[in-house]
This record gives structure tokens, C-alpha cells and sequence, in this order.
């Protein structure tokens, strides 16, 4: 977690294939909402789910499906 007088972190985004721009995007913008609403509360956490296995709920608060994995965003 970055402290008060920390330098900020940043992130950035790839496309890759048909598609691929939406998910960049989707993802930046959630990044982006994690740094507006949540950088001082809970830590961000990704999970990689392969994409035929059910997501958990009501632990993840998003999920990012792609055609062969579901990325799972939660505030832990």
C-alpha cells in the first residue's frame, strides 16, 4: 500500500488481439477507480481463473471474462 508522501504507482495496459482494446480499457478504468476511491482503504488483489471454473462471490467485486480465463479483481 502506498503511504501519504509516497510517490504514486502506475500502470499501464497492452491490446492484444480482437478485443483486446476493450479489456485494456475495462482494466484501466478499474485500475483507475481503485486509485480515485480505494488506495487508502483495502488492497487490490487479482486472480487469474481459468475460464470453464465459477468465480467465488461475493469476494470479488469484478470480473474480466476472456475466452479462455475470467481475471477476478476484489478489495482484500
Amino acid at each position: 500500500m502506498i503511504e501519504a508522501g509516497e510517490p504514486a504507482a502506475s500502470s499501464a495496459s497492452t491490446q492484444h488481439g480482437r478485443g483486446g482494446a476493450d479489456l485494456a480499457r475495462m482494466l484501466h478504468d478499474h485500475v483507475h477507480t481503485w486509485d480515485h476511491d480505494r488506495r487508502y482503504g483495502p488492497d487490490l488483489a487479482f486472480t487469474l481463473y481459468p475460464a470453464d471454473v465459477t468465480v467465488p462471490s461475493p469476494a470479488v467485486s469484478r470480473i474480466l471474462p476472456k475466452r479462455h480465463t475470467h481475471l477476478a479483481l476484489s478489495w482484500v
